[in-house]
């Protein structure tokens, strides 16, 4: 038996608004990936990859602090796979801010520990 999906409007506009953004992003063009999402909110699967493009245009601009808040929120909200991904980033952010114990930590948890 078919089961049916609901998406709504908002959500088929926040799909392609992070489409965009992660355009953006791939072109190196962070300001423009963080003014493509400015402003949206997203409730249920999509807020992690929301989070995930916030933090990652914030780490590309060199933001290290205030990337990893959003990083950390896409690493509970994704799934273990893609978690592992973004715990690198959020390393990659702890490294840039020389702060040791807590690079093991989210290398840490990339590995799953």
């Amino acid at each position: 038996m078919a089961h049916e999906i609901a998406i709504s409007a908002h959500q088929i506009r926040v799909a392609k608004r992070l489409e965009q953004s992660s355009g953006y992003l791939e072109l190196g063009m962070p300001a423009q990936a963080l003014r493509n999402i400015e402003g949206i909110s997203a409730q249920g699967q999509l807020e992690g990859a929301l989070q995930y493009v916030r933090g990652q245009a914030l780490r590309m601009q060199n933001r290290f602090d205030d990337a990893v808040v959003p990083l950390a929120a896409a690493a509970k909200l994704l799934p273990g796979d893609a978690s592992r991904h973004v715990w690198l980033a959020i390393a990659e952010c702890y490294r840039a801010n020389r702060d040791g114990a807590l690079v093991a930590n989210a290398l840490a948890r990339a590995r799953g520990a």
